[in-house]
């Protein structure tokens, strides 16, 4: 029993302090000068994330393209005015760690809510590596009408 509580805590710490930044910066490719790391990292950080490596390359393609426009960005945290309570509770993961998993689960048997069909490209062949759980074809990248094609397409 004792012995889980360091792993526990050094979990704690990465996705605390470094974890949704490295991310971050992986799923744009610019956390190493390479993108094969970038590559590499992205689904282990999206694993502790407990996000889906294409779905949240797409729909944070989405956020970029739709910043803050409500009904268009996925990836509003908190509503105006926020609801501090909830802001409180997904700071400790209470509602958005049972969501991940609810996530993963539909994933796992291929089914993707609405809004994820409809920012998912359906001719990429991303919408079936998304609906496949923790697919392997996480290297597709979307397109952003703000930004092109990201790095690694060029």
């Amino acid at each position: 029993m004792k012995l889980c509580i360091p792993f526990f805590l050094l979990y704690g710490v990465l996705y605390g302090s470094a974890g949704d930044s490295c991310w971050h910066e992986c799923g744009h490719g610019t956390a190493f000068k390479t993108q094969w790391k970038n590559d590499a990292v992205y689904p282990l950080e999206c694993f502790f994330m407990m996000r889906n490596p294409v779905v949240w390359r797409w729909s944070h393609s989405r956020h970029h393209t739709d910043t803050i426009i409500i009904g268009r960005d996925p990836e509003i945290i908190a509503m105006r005015p926020p609801d501090l309570i909830k802001v409180g509770l997904n700071f400790f993961g209470i509602l958005d760690a049972p969501q991940a998993m609810a996530a993963t689960l539909r994933y796992a048997f291929g089914h993707l809510n609405a809004d994820e069909r409809e920012f998912i490209r359906r001719t990429s062949g991303a919408m079936r590596s998304a609906s496949r759980g923790f697919g392997w074809r996480f290297m597709e990248r979307p397109f952003s009408p703000a930004s092109g094609w990201s790095r690694s397409c060029r």
